[in-house]
């Protein structure tokens, strides 16, 4: 229930007389020049703006001018931004830096030959700052504006084209590697700019790019950095500032090739492993049959990093430091028919993994799983006892045509700071796994562990069979001492067999209750001993589709029934169509101990569309014992428990003055022109004389301004879409605004007509209070705020006290006002255009 917290907000009651009544807005300041950018200061005591070469400092409490400025001869391409409480800008081709608090000079330089309209970026390193005009970079002492050092720095601009980046700063080495033109390494000293190392050939392997992947491994402590070139692959030693290995050799692009170590990192080749050893320098390559690669494992056991290699119909083990293999079966081996599919955990030196054989045509068809215990330095089989068997056979063919291609791991190899190095090389090879295809094997099934047991359960829309005798149903459970390999039980029967894959996927998972397991079936539920492997009841009676189960109180609670939605925007509409319906829907109670129906409640629609985030536990009010949930029409509160399966109380949207809330109106639009389609015109003047002047020119494209509008738009919208009418073109994106805000003691419900307060525990409305609501003319949508709920529809920003619903003040903003809060959202401010106005919300 620990969820229920994040979804049932807190709401403050304060009363009238304590809420600020001065006049609204408190203050406002017509700064004479539109407003570029804003920024709280001093944990929001303070609000800084600009516009081009003004600045200004305001106390957000008082609106009393702090100071202002107009900077003289000032560059609007030069640098202009507030760095936590100092103001850097630009004067007369100087850099200026002011105490942004006070507004105090704190110094300013001219640089020898540097063009402050040249000015493209800046980045912190340490205690100083980078400043990039171009090629060249200008390291500067924030402290007092002396110039440390300058350097020339040639990036290689396609990588960020391709989608990578072209720099990484090391700041525990007080260093930075940029990848220049011509295919150039270069390590810098971030404290005097210097560079000082430059190596060529360092042609990234753009394949690896294009598929999302790590070209880069930057050892843990940043003392060493590997390539993964177009041909192979080198090593840059960052303390000793040298490359130190080099080897060429196929790269596959097509997967991961970077497999960290304990004491490197091994890249995987074409044809071949090369493990580099970052400690001692050693390069250890081993030629393998790496296209042939089902799975891979890694592990660390008797100071070896192993990698367990899984193969068609073989198995092999690599120490990877050492670059040789420990063992490798044959290849007419029947133990090793098939190949490794997951690996579950380690036990000493040995690997406990499942292993699946499948065979299509043959009196033994069919996909069999086993568990499996193999030594990964001798490669002696502890034991493979058979567990499940799937009539599902997944071709090769079958698995190419779901291979998928993940960009998923530049995060991980890229930071390199993951855990241990066998941890970053797991994931390297459960990625590698999902990319070959070969985790597919055409049915679905679950393995934990419980009571020092492997426990597999299997609930398919495949076909099932006993292992044993190939008789049916195959469904259930197999529990297997990870330990000897002993099957402790196998419990097999029908839970979805011949369910379609569409509604198996929806059922609720499997839920634990120390030693039973609740499982959602085929229209039935069922309960089942994972100690003593015995069914404790199963009951066909009307469950429905089970699609969610919450076990509390000795009662166990289940919704059944689905429904998902696509929604989207289109111009400037929301539709909403249904994309899964497995009906009927409703809620049921249980009685744990014999799985008799205490009591069952049937409605009409899933709860999902109005009701974000849906689930019993996440809605489930343990205080009070309901349910809460929505429609368009009515605010439920379902009692649960024993003694539940009726309405605590129904609150009538319609009935209570706030107007159904159709899901296609709740969404509050916002709709810009931010540009026109680009167009080419031309007209011709005869001179005379055979001579004709023809003037060509182009109009049209995007709006800088109004596209970086609706960028800021978008940012905090649900919805966003674009498109083009009569040659212009418009961003529209979208907010839900009417919605049911779910607190422990109240619920806010905003409707179309009104926005009213309802108990959480009788139903009865507190307030409700009259708004007009139009979607597409809602600048701010109802947020409640402390002891507050403020608003701003048809250009009326109001404020209402949470506790009663009345208004507190009222006024007039436009329609371009842009709003935000203070840090502790104590004060409300607009902006339109050179006007700022502050609000009290919070007191």
């Amino acid at each position: 229930m620990k969820r229920l917290i994040n979804i049932f907000l807190t709401f403050q009651f304060i009363a009238l007389s304590n809420l600020i009544l001065a006049q609204a807005p408190q203050w406002t300041v017509d700064l004479g020049e539109p407003i570029k950018t804003s920024d709280f200061m001093k944990e929001g005591e303070l609000l800084f703006f600009t516009s081009g070469e003004y600045a200004w400092c305001y106390n957000s409490a008082s609106g009393q001018e702090v100071w202002s400025m107009e900077i003289p001869d000032f560059s609007e391409t030069g640098v202009n931004q507030l760095l936590g409480e100092m103001f850097l800008t630009n004067s007369d081709n100087k850099i200026q830096s002011y105490d942004a608090t006070t507004g105090k000079l704190l110094w300013e330089k001219e640089y020898e030959d540097v063009d402050q309209s040249d000015f493209m970026s800046f980045e912190f390193i340490n205690n100083n700052a980078v400043f990039r005009y171009g090629e060249l970079h200008l390291g500067i002492d924030l402290d007092n504006g002396n110039e440390i050092y300058r350097t020339e720095v040639y990036y290689w601009g396609e990588l960020v084209t391709l989608g990578t980046f072209n720099y990484s700063v090391f700041h525990n080495k007080g260093k930075m590697l940029v990848m220049e033109n011509s295919e150039i390494a270069s390590l810098f000293d971030i404290a005097n700019g210097n560079r000082i190392l430059s190596l060529e050939g360092y042609d990234v392997n753009k394949d690896l790019i294009a598929k999302g992947f790590p070209w880069l491994y930057k050892s843990p402590d940043r003392s060493h950095l590997l390539f993964v070139l177009e041909d192979g692959a080198a090593v840059i030693d960052v303390d000793n500032n040298k490359e130190t290995a080099r080897r060429e050799f196929d790269i596959d692009g097509d997967m991961n090739a970077i497999l960290p170590t304990g004491v490197g990192c091994a890249v995987m080749g074409e044809e071949k492993f090369v493990h580099f050893n970052f400690q001692t320098g050693a390069v250890n390559e081993l030629e393998f049959p790496v296209d042939d690669i089902r799975t891979m494992y890694s592990y660390e056991a008797e100071g070896k990093t192993i990698l367990i290699v899984s193969m068609g119909d073989q198995m092999a083990s690599v120490d990877l430091i050492e670059g040789k293999v420990l063992w490798q079966t044959k290849e007419d081996d029947p133990m090793f028919e098939g190949y490794a599919h997951r690996y579950l955990k380690t036990d000493g030196s040995n690997v406990v993994l499942v292993y699946n054989r499948a065979r299509l045509v043959s009196s033994d068809s069919g996909t069999y799983l086993y568990l499996m215990s193999i030594n990964g330095i001798t490669g002696k089989i502890n034991y493979k006892t058979a567990a499940l068997l799937s009539g599902a056979v997944w071709s090769d063919f079958q698995r190419s045509l779901t291979s998928i291609v993940t960009s998923a791991f530049t995060a991980f190899i890229d930071v390199g700071t993951l855990g241990s190095a066998s941890q970053q090389t797991n994931q390297a090879t459960n990625m590698v796994n999902k990319l070959l295809g070969y985790d597919n094997i055409g049915f679905e099934y679950e393995t934990f562990e419980h009571n020092n047991n492997i426990v597999f359960f299997s609930r398919s829309d495949k076909p099932m069979m006993n292992p044993e005798n190939r008789e049916s149903p195959g469904e259930g459970f197999a529990a297997i001492d990870f330990a000897t390999g002993k099957l402790q039980y196998r419990k097999l029967f029908e839970i979805a067999d011949g369910i379609n894959i569409t509604e198996l996927e929806q059922l609720a998972p499997i839920t634990f209750d120390n030693d039973f397991a609740y499982i959602a079936g085929d229209e039935k539920f069922i309960k089942f001993n994972l100690a003593s492997g015995e069914l404790v009841w199963e009951n066909k009676k009307e469950t429905g589709q089970i699609t969610d189960i919450l076990l509390y109180k000795d009662v166990i609670h289940t919704k059944y029934g689905k429904q998902n939605f696509s929604i989207k925007l289109v111009e400037k509409d929301v539709n909403v169509n249904s994309s899964l319906d497995i009906d009927p829907y409703g809620f049921q109670a249980y009685d744990p101990s014999n799985g008799n129906s205490l009591w069952k409640v049937s409605i009409e629609t899933d709860p999902a569309l109005l009701t974000p985030q849906f689930s019993l536990s996440n809605y489930y009010n343990i205080d009070n014992d309901n349910l809460y949930f929505a429609d368009e029409q009515n605010l439920y509160a379902l009692k649960m428990g024993k003694d539940g399966g009726s309405y605590s109380w129904k609150y009538n949207f319609e009935q209570n003055g706030i107007g159904e809330i159709e899901y296609e109106d709740s969404y509050a639009i916002k709709t810009r022109w931010i540009g026109s389609e680009v167009r080419t015109n031309s007209y011709s003047t005869y001179l005379g004389g055979g001579w004709v002047s023809t003037t060509t020119w182009t109009s049209g494209g995007m709006d800088a301004e109004s596209s970086a509008q609706f960028l800021e738009d978008a940012a905090g919208s649900d919805l966003t879409t674009t498109y083009t009418s009569w040659g212009n073109i418009w961003g529209v994106s979208a907010k839900r605004c009417l919605r049911v805000l779910y607190g422990k003691d109240v619920l806010l419900v905003i409707g179309p007509e009104g926005i009213g307060l309802v108990d959480s525990d009788n139903g009865n409305p507190r307030w409700v209070t009259p708004w007009e609501y139009d979607n597409q003319d809602v600048q701010y949508i109802p947020k409640p705020i402390g002891s507050s709920i403020i608003y701003c529809s048809s250009e009326i920003l109001t404020l209402l006290n949470l506790s009663d619903g009345s208004q507190v003040w009222q006024v007039e903003e436009s329609e371009k006002s842009k709003f935000f809060e203070s840090p502790k959202q104590e004060y409300l401010f607009s902006i339109n255009d050179e006007e700022i106005k502050e609000y009290t919300i919070k007191n």
